[in-house]
């Protein structure tokens, strides 16, 4: 599979092009483990609420019960992201 990539040389502004050819396979750790990232992004945007009413002392069992399911959820993802990075090093 060919991949095309643009970079932008900050000292002069221009934009230098290149093109390589990849594995697909080498890829796919890449994609999982960028879909990883964003749900990790998403859950830490969610739990905010609720940790704010945590620190101020306002959290409900609910607001308990849900950081403990995300915190399990990103347990989970931070280890499956660390099996795809010892496969995809420059992950």
């Amino acid at each position: 599979m060919l991949i095309r990539s643009a970079e932008i040389n900050v000292q002069t502004g221009d934009i230098e092009y290149t093109e390589r050819e990849v594995d697909e396979i080498a890829i796919a750790p890449s994609i999982r483990i960028a879909e990883i990232d964003a749900r990790l992004t998403a859950i830490d945007l969610a739990s905010v609420r609720a940790l704010r009413a945590t620190v101020a002392g306002a959290a409900t069992e609910a607001d308990r019960d849900q950081l403990a399911v995300w915190e399990a959820e990103a347990a989970a993802l931070r280890s499956e992201r660390a099996g795809l990075t010892a496969v995809s090093p420059n992950a």
